[in-house]
């Protein structure tokens, strides 16, 4: 009690509840985890970050699907699953190297990711892009995803004008969704198991996929579970995309090419934006705006410079027009060598200029333009490619059988027997028979 009194005769007050109350407060603040002290971040606009959905992926699949929409309504042909002939892609804004440079056409690089050939075209894409997208999007945030799909989209349609011929025009948002992929493997190794605060070293994120081995290492470095699953798919839809199957395959690999180049780009940038304690990287809204200009310019490109599929002609850039397409494949040795000068990418070209060498009994030329005409037949619209196939089979049959070689004769055309029976006339069908390709009735 005495040393109470003393200590009040010193003047020292004693601390009210209100000031111990303060008092511990700020010593509970300063001890508080440094994530819980900083101040709720991101909280000015909605996005994926907050909301955990992917909005930008679904707003993106959404203008996908309403322009597909309006190229199906303004075809002037209807062909089946929903293909869009090749000359009305043209009109509506597919790229290619004479169309950008030689017809002006800049705008097509915008509209051409916006497009697609058929509604399985435009499926198949959008599952790629909807798996990725509900993995990356809520943890970069949708401005950031919204910057990796247009820089893949600008890399893949400058990848396409290096890597493709010419007269090949292209559309899709193939490498766009590369792009996407892209930057979710670079994203993947900086995700650890407290999101994206985590930052595994840039070497092995990079370089090594976390599917087998890097599994483990990716764990052990501070990568978790959210980067190397998202690697994994990563990696598990890029690299179908980037190696040709077939000779004739109508995917365009060169826009492929650039989207991975140009996402991967922008993934080490967007890495190099991302500080420590962030919930998503700096300078969203930048990049937000940039995703945004880039849609703008490609919608309203479609809107001003698009035309109906009626407006133009609707043969693909190096095809023979309908118009100038003979009635019968017997043209004679002169126009048949003429049609294949102006038309060589057309498979029909080479038919015509086949059948031409079978009446001068040129055997081996006219195989060697046969097989052309087969690698070149994905050229030609899907619904034809079939009945196409089949009857160059029977022409190569005959002829590889004039030829002395039986046995390929009989195994390429005893499967088109009923076709050319139906198809190729009497004369023709008997002609198989006597050559012993097809049975005899």
């Amino acid at each position: 009690m005495a040393g109470a009194a003393t200590f009040g005769k010193r003047g020292a007050k004693a601390p009210t509840p209100v000031r111990v109350a303060a008092r511990t407060a700020s010593v509970a603040a300063e001890e508080m985890p440094i994530a819980l002290s900083e101040p709720a971040a991101a909280a000015s606009s909605l996005s994926s970050v907050e909301t955990g959905l992917p909005l930008a992926t679904v707003m993106i699949l959404l203008i996908l699907l309403i322009v597909f929409a309006f190229e199906v309504k303004f075809s002037p042909q209807h062909l089946a699953g929903m293909t869009i002939p090749g000359g009305a892609s043209v009109a509506y804004g597919a790229a290619s190297g004479n169309l950008v440079f030689h017809d002006g056409g800049w705008w097509r690089l915008f509209t051409a990711p916006l497009l697609h050939g058929s509604f399985m075209h435009l499926f198949s894409n959008a599952l790629v892009f909807g798996i990725i997208g509900y993995m990356l999007e809520p943890q970069i945030g949708s401005r950031w995803f919204s910057a990796l799909f247009a820089i893949g989209a600008i890399g893949g349609s400058i990848g396409s004008l290096i890597f493709s011929a010419p007269a090949t025009f292209t559309v899709g948002a193939s490498g766009a969704i590369m792009g996407v992929l892209s930057g979710a493997f670079i994203c993947g190794a900086f995700t650890g198991e407290d999101g994206p605060r985590m930052r595994a070293p840039l070497l092995l994120g990079l370089f090594i996929p976390h599917i087998w081995i890097a599994r483990i290492f990716g764990r052990a470095m501070g990568s978790g579970h959210d980067g190397w699953r998202m690697q994994t798919w990563a990696i598990i839809l890029m690299i179908p995309a980037l190696i040709p199957m077939t000779m004739t395959s109508h995917t365009d690999y060169g826009a492929h090419l650039g989207g991975v180049v140009t996402g991967a780009l922008c993934g080490i940038v967007m890495q190099a934006n991302w500080r420590s304690g962030q919930r998503n990287p700096d300078h969203g809204n930048i990049v937000g705006g940039f995703a945004i200009g880039w849609l703008l310019i490609g919608l309203l490109s479609f809107a001003l410079f698009a035309q109906k599929g009626d407006a133009v002609d609707l043969t693909p850039p190096g095809m023979i027009p309908d118009a100038l397409m003979p009635p019968t494949l017997d043209v004679g040795h002169d126009r048949a060598a003429d049609m294949l000068s102006k038309y060589p990418n057309d498979p029909r070209a080479h038919l015509i200029r086949a059948i031409a060498f079978l009446k001068q009994e040129d055997l081996a030329d006219a195989e060697d333009q046969l097989r052309i005409s087969l690698t070149l037949k994905s050229k030609l619209n899907p619904e034809a490619v079939e009945i196409f196939e089949k009857e160059v089979n029977a022409f190569l049959s005959i002829t590889l059988s004039y030829e002395g070689k039986p046995d390929q004769a009989k195994a390429i055309g005893a499967p088109v027997c009923d076709f050319a029976e139906n198809s190729l006339g009497h004369d023709f069908y008997e002609l198989m028979q006597k050559r012993e390709i097809c049975p005899a009735s």
